[in-house]
């Protein structure tokens, strides 16, 4: 639950300073709850005499009562590297239940964001046999994909020329369909293996867990043929590969909307009332990501409460008033027109000054 600001009006005198101070005490000892003695401006000579004096701690500066986004609820999902295959970037979309998730630098600056949306797309119109190619795809990423281990080659290597190849033809026949680079899925048969290799593959992906034998070991790592093991049959495996392709190659990194953590709440809310996006990244004063915020987020912000001393009108409180709950005025001015959405507690008596209505109040709960 957020702390009750105790808050006197601008350009504050003494008698808002020290009620604010003694009032959020009082409150502290009667409810045990966290209330904050604030300010709305600067304080005089004076003051700083009283404060001096006492040894008391100036009350805290509010400029404004609009919230910020660094207030509300939003999440703080951790970004995923672009390295990352789309297979785990989904199993984390899902075990996170979110939709939207930000792509960030090992020193967590933004660089892009990955939607359902996108990897929807990604296989419904572009994907095609050049896909792990045109991607860049880390073999680690394919082994990590078909559950398989590297027999050949490195896993650090990347997949970068070639097109994907079912071997399901007579050796005889793949030749006119297997061309240089190309990376091939087939099984335990030898002869396709040894085809495959003299085909100058790229990389031979051997299908059912099948053993690859020591022959075709060498000569694939002399002709420059990586050569994966996957436990998986040869139609997972082809349904399956193309979710190896790295994050950055689906991810969105044009048009991405954020927001940083200091912006107010009012004015995100009437950048994204007509946007049809989700989830929007938040980022610190230096670029950072930080979290996820959604449009439903916007709306259960919680509203600032706040008790008003030494004023009771709207034009003497604090920036943003409209936007906080004031929940106590104690006063000893006239009254004026402060709405609120409930009945509040209001203390107004003709004294000389609020430091007196409070003490008086310290005095009756024999504090």
């Amino acid at each position: 639950m957020k702390p009750v600001i105790v808050i006197g009006h601008k350009n504050p005198d003494s008698d808002s300073i020290c009620s604010a101070i003694c009032y959020a005490n009082l409150k502290r000892k009667l409810t045990g709850r966290d209330y904050i003695a604030c300010r709305a401006g600067e304080i005089n000579n004076e003051t700083k005499y009283i404060l001096e004096t006492f040894r008391a701690e100036a009350p805290q500066l509010v400029e404004t009562l609009e919230p910020t986004l660094a207030g509300g609820q939003y999440r703080r999902i951790e970004g995923i590297s672009s390295h990352l295959s789309l297979r785990r970037a989904w199993e984390y979309m899902r075990d996170n239940d979110i939709p939207t998730v930000p792509v960030v630098t090992p020193q967590g600056q933004l660089k892009g964001i990955l939607t359902l949306g996108d990897i929807a797309r990604f296989y419904m119109e572009d994907q095609d046999a050049n896909a792990l190619a045109e991607a860049g795809t880390r073999y680690r990423n394919i082994v990590d994909t078909l559950q398989g281990e590297m027999v050949v080659g490195d896993p650090e290597d990347h997949f970068t020329k070639g097109k994907v190849v079912g071997a399901a033809a007579h050796p005889d026949v793949m030749e006119e369909y297997i061309s240089e680079h190309d990376m091939v899925l087939l099984g335990n048969r030898y002869e396709s293996q040894l085809s495959c290799i003299e085909m100058k593959a790229g990389c031979i992906i051997v299908c059912l867990g099948s053993k690859v034998t020591r022959t075709i070991q060498k000569l694939a790592q002399e002709a420059g043929c990586s050569v994966v093991s996957s436990p998986l049959d040869t139609y997972a495996c082809s349904k399956l590969i193309n979710q190896a392709v790295p994050v950055r190659h689906v991810m969105r990194t044009q048009g991405v909307i954020t927001f940083r953590d200091d912006d107010l709440v009012s004015e995100v809310k009437a950048n994204v009332s007509k946007l049809r996006v989700r989830y929007f990244p938040i980022l610190d004063n230096d670029g950072y990501y930080i979290g996820m915020i959604s449009q439903r987020n916007l709306l259960d912000i919680d509203r600032q409460q706040v008790i008003l001393v030494d004023h009771n009108e709207k034009d003497q409180a604090v920036d943003g008033i409209r936007a906080a709950e004031v929940i106590e005025v104690i006063d000893h001015h006239r009254i004026d027109s402060v709405e609120t959405m409930n009945p509040i507690y209001f203390r107004n008596q003709p004294l000389g000054c609020t430091a007196t209505i409070i003490a008086l109040m310290y005095q009756e709960n024999g504090i």
